[in-house]
């Protein structure tokens, strides 16, 4: 689950993905109620889900990963809260978490997630016209989330990962 404003209203909407294959977001009517829209279905283990401009038209798209279709996607905002499915990688064995930052400081919004089933930690590099290039950046943890911040100041992003295993990996 995460929240930004999708429809460009100014108040806070919340998107939601569930294992069972539904991505969907409650869009807030401003008094506390909340109208559904559902974006895709199908979409079986659903696990992460990030929002951003990823895009940089000015609206917030969604980024997402299935582990049971194996599948990374960008979920394109048309500025109205309509969205197109775009693939971004299919061969990626039980994607299981996606954060989103400009990792190697190109101007294009990177993803990093990781795999449930190879316990490997990716960096898709966003090469620009909506390209993509998988990095493995490490292969031996067991990992369930991950972030992205510049920790030292030095001006790239740093990567944290929380291993149930070993605690976090910088």
């Amino acid at each position: 689950m995460c929240s930004a404003d999708l429809d460009n209203d100014k108040d806070i909407d919340i998107v939601l993905i569930s294992v069972n294959g539904y991505v969907f977001w409650l869009e807030n009517q401003g008094t506390v109620n909340f109208l559904q829209h559902n974006i895709e279905s199908g979409y079986l283990g659903g696990h992460g889900i990030y929002a951003c401009d990823f895009d940089k038209d000015d609206d917030i798209d969604i980024i997402t990963c299935a582990s049971d279709i194996n599948e990374v996607n960008w979920f394109e905002n048309n500025g109205s809260g309509n969205f197109s499915k775009n693939n971004i990688d299919n061969q990626t064995l039980e994607p299981g978490y996606v954060h989103c930052s400009d990792i190697n400081n190109n101007g294009y919004i990177d993803i990093i997630g990781m795999s449930f089933e190879l316990k490997q930690l990716y960096w898709w590099q966003h090469k620009g016209n909506n390209s993509f290039v998988r990095h493995i950046i490490h292969d031996s943890y067991a990992g369930t989330i991950c972030k992205t911040v510049d920790i030292d100041n030095d001006g790239d992003m740093d990567i944290f990962v929380s291993d149930y295993i070993n605690g976090i990996i910088y």
